[in-house]
């Protein structure tokens, strides 16, 4: 008996408390972004990428060019060494490995500054697009936006992604 009235109460209870939830959901406006078409679409995005690239182009082949001749000088040593004294092969050997360490190091030192450029441009990239969500779901009257690959499922009518592209083209003007 007891046990049954526990029941009617929760049930009672759960009826009470999702009419309440009903109304406050159908005032709910959600829609979806596809962050990977904004990247390839807005200036901010791959666009972006592309010129850090280019303008890391003239290093990376200054560094191909240094790794060619270092290939190159190797490729002599090994061939010249029978014919070399000890002292005259210890030198060539000592002086060519510096050149490879030296080598090593601006690798090292691109790399990184590629990598700390590309993750500038990763925070540009993001803060516009925060910015850029932020005005559409404003003007838009939304309470929230998804990723859409947070969704599992959205309707077309939800997707506010050529917006949110249109806005950071705006913003990148």
């Amino acid at each position: 008996m007891k046990t049954l009235r526990k029941l009617a109460l929760i049930s009672v209870a759960f009826v009470s408390v999702g009419m309440m939830a009903t109304p406050a959901q159908a005032d709910v406006k959600i829609g979806t972004v596809d962050f990977l078409t904004v990247f390839q679409q807005a200036p901010q995005g791959n666009t972006t990428l592309d010129a850090l690239k280019a303008a890391l182009k003239p290093q990376v082949n200054k560094l191909k060019t240094q790794q060619n001749a270092l290939n190159d000088q190797l490729s002599t040593l090994e061939r010249n060494a029978p014919t070399l004294s000890a002292d005259d092969r210890k030198k060539q050997e000592d002086a060519l490995a510096k050149q490879q360490d030296d080598f090593q190091q601006q690798v090292s030192a691109l790399k990184d500054d590629e990598n700390k450029k590309e993750q500038a441009a990763a925070d540009a990239f993001e803060t516009a697009l925060e910015n850029a969500i932020t005005t559409v779901a404003k003007a838009g009257h939304y309470d929230l936006i998804l990723n859409t690959q947070a969704a599992p499922y959205s309707a077309d009518s939800m997707d506010v992604t050529t917006q949110v592209v249109a806005n950071m083209k705006k913003a990148a003007s």
